[in-house]
């Protein structure tokens, strides 16, 4: 499937949903906590586990059940985990799906931008063994969902893990699976009317085994062009 690359035309604004991001992720105590989140060893754990941000403080967040995690009221972002497959199901046609999910979404626009003086503040970060990603509110305007846009996001959630199964059964490279997950994801936002309003990005950990301060995410947005996903290098 064609992939294009394009340069970042690089608005220097703060605002730029690039700049916005890189920024958003590159101060220590996100780093920190990013870093030790990051981690086989999460990958393979049973539930999700993550962290969030309250105030100026970033905080564990307890797992809700295999697939979900509990963040607190008040955060103004998210980061977890979508972990491995369960070994003793390795084979059994399960699979947890390593991409944002209708869900994760929702988050983003219902909980997180309320909590942030400025929307495009918030954000909500997946990572996982095959990838790490983010997504980002656009829009300098505070925005509800509409009643459609509301229906449409259930319905997808429902069909959300037949399709992602669908993926990860034909893929059979990483690679393979986590670009047809990501025209998958942008596929639903563009059915969802939220194009326009959410910024999608995937993030290459760099200098990971470095210290704090030379360690950084690399961010690069994602768009969706007919079947050709583009990539946009942020930094």
């Amino acid at each position: 499937d064609p992939v294009h690359t394009t340069p970042n035309t690089g608005e220097s604004n703060r605002n730029n949903p690039c700049v916005k991001i890189k920024n958003l992720t590159s101060a220590g105590n996100f780093k920190t906590k990013f870093k030790e989140l990051n981690t086989p060893q999460h990958f393979n754990e049973s539930g999700e586990s993550g962290f969030a941000q309250v105030g100026d403080v970033f905080v564990d967040c307890p797992p809700l059940g295999d697939h979900k995690i509990s963040y607190p009221e008040g955060a103004k972002n998210g980061t977890h985990v979508h972990n491995n497959d369960p070994l003793p199901e390795a084979n059994s046609g399960k699979h947890n799906v390593k991409m944002f999910s209708p869900q994760d979404l929702i988050l983003l626009v219902g909980k997180f931008m309320n909590n942030n003086q400025d929307p495009r503040d918030a954000y909500h970060i997946m990572t996982s063994s095959e990838g790490t990603f983010a997504i980002t509110i656009l829009d300098s305007d505070p925005f509800q969902l509409t009643n459609e846009q509301k229906s449409f996001l259930r319905n997808w959630d429902y069909r959300y893990k037949k399709i992602a199964d669908k993926i990860i059964i034909q893929y059979s490279t990483p690679h393979g699976r986590k670009t047809a997950l990501q025209k998958m994801f942008l596929e639903g936002l563009k059915e969802a009317g939220l194009e326009d309003k959410i910024g999608f990005f995937e993030g290459e950990i760099e200098n990971e085994n470095g210290t704090i301060d030379d360690y950084n995410i690399k961010w690069t947005r994602k768009t969706l062009s007919g079947n050709s996903l583009n990539n946009t290098p942020c930094n």
